[in-house]
């Protein structure tokens, strides 16, 4: 192991990922030399990942492979950030990639700026896009009230991947704090950022696409799983107890996110392959959750929320009228 300190920590958590794998490790080849060490965290997989993890490790000086009981993401971050040596983290998903030049770019914004967060754009297929389809973050350095503002996205919900970030390995949580959340496996993201943002002062945003996301039927956000709402909730009151520390606006954007969340998961329980009566009982959760939530919003978020999430293609799937939508929803 090379007695330099890497800049960055390349954290890979992996689950039965072998279709996509190989080319996730190639795409950190491409990115040549740089100052940068790579962390295989094999989260207890069935397919032929565990042996991908070890034929790549065997090869390369400054990649380690960690095996692992399956324990979920969140346990699986926690470990790679133990073994961690880095200055910084990158959390890459096994199924994604990083494009040609990440680590190069990012490295020189933290010899130039040394921002506890660096940010970027990321593609899906051939079309670059912004960190999310509704916020655009401008591009360069963002501290006191500009770093504020970008809290406050990140608490509307539209800025919350981990993967388009490499963060200051000493801004993460506690072991502790991971170790009292695993098992969680919706939000996750969005929990384990918000005590990131809490203690960082800066972000700096490269807008350029250094990532690219692979979309496909194993990590499809149109997928409903046992333990979302309760996940969501839990996360939601993670996000206010943040938000109110932080800002009016923090809080105002945290309601407007966590309602429009409980929209798209009311969408995809309906669109899913679940019993009727189970469909029934977790819409009458998400319906009883939504309205507790909906309480803390003034009229104009109310407004805002109807008006951008995915209520109106969940009217038009069970019901013939938006007005029966509400009136399902509120009644």
């Amino acid at each position: 192991m090379h007695d330099e300190t890497p800049d960055i920590s390349i954290v890979v958590p992996v689950y039965n990922t072998e279709r996509f794998l190989p080319a996730c490790l190639e795409s950190i080849d491409i990115q040549g030399t740089g100052s940068f060490e790579v962390i295989l965290v094999d989260d207890g997989s069935t397919d032929g990942s565990p042996e991908i993890c070890d034929a790549y490790c065997d090869k390369r000086e400054r990649a380690f492979v960690i095996h692992k009981d399956n324990e979920g993401l969140l346990a699986a971050r926690r470990d790679g950030l133990r073994e961690a040596s880095g200055r910084y983290i990158l959390s890459l998903d096994s199924d994604d990639a990083l494009l040609e030049g990440c680590i190069k770019k990012v490295c020189d914004v933290i010899a130039s700026t040394g921002a506890d967060i660096i940010s970027f754009d990321f593609t899906m297929g051939l079309m670059p896009i912004k960190p999310s389809l509704k916020v655009d973050i401008c591009s360069g350095m963002h501290t006191g009230e500009s770093f504020n503002a970008v809290k406050s996205l990140l608490c509307g919900c539209d800025f919350n991947s981990v993967w388009n970030k490499v963060i200051r390995r000493d801004l993460f949580a506690s072991d502790e704090w991971y170790s009292k959340r695993v098992g969680l496996m919706h939000g996750e993201d969005l929990c384990q950022l918000l005590p990131v943002f809490d203690v960082a002062k800066s972000l700096f945003h490269i807008d350029e696409p250094l990532y690219y996301y692979r979309q496909h039927d194993a990590n499809s956000t149109k997928q409903f799983k046992e333990g979302q709402i309760t996940d969501w909730s839990f996360v939601s009151d993670e996000l206010i107890r943040y938000a109110s520390e932080w800002s009016s606006d923090s809080v105002k954007n945290a309601n407007r996110g966590i309602c429009r969340h409980y929209c798209d998961l009311d969408e995809v329980l309906w669109h899913c392959e679940v019993d009727k009566e189970v469909k029934r009982q977790f819409d009458k959760t998400i319906k009883s959750e939504y309205q507790r939530r909906i309480s803390n919003c003034p009229d104009y978020i109310h407004s805002l929320v109807l008006s951008n999430c995915s209520i109106v293609s969940f009217a038009a799937r069970h019901i013939l009228s938006s007005f029966k939508c509400l009136r399902r929803l509120f009644l």
